[in-house]
């Protein structure tokens, strides 16, 4: 299953892009620009390591998209867990092709 190239987040619709790490600057396996709507995948990620690396970005895009810092509560984890489930309940609700081939990489 090929991996899907857009992502809908919130309000907006990402782009995944699969790149050699040679094409960006101090890029490791994987790099979300919220600004630009771009989130970048090292072309050479498989199975879980792609799952985890492309749900990691697709955290970082839900949080830029819905205005989410961290450490305003007296518990920074708690900011973290309560983003992030909601974030990847959303993120997976709203994409079925994308959470398909999520899944199929397991």
């Amino acid at each position: 299953m090929a991996m899907p190239t857009k992502l809908k987040v919130g309000h907006r619709t990402f782009s995944i892009r699969a790149i050699d790490a040679k094409e960006r600057d101090e890029f490791g396996y994987a790099e979300t620009d919220g600004f630009e709507g771009v989130i970048y995948i090292n072309q050479s990620l498989r199975g879980t390591k792609l799952a985890d690396a492309i749900m990691h970005e697709a955290l970082h895009a839900f949080n830029h998209v819905h205005g989410i810092t961290f450490g305003r509560d007296k518990d920074p984890e708690e900011d973290a867990v309560n983003s992030s489930s909601g974030s990847v309940t959303t993120i997976l609700a709203d994409n079925s092709a994308f959470r398909k081939w999520w899944v199929s990489l397991f």
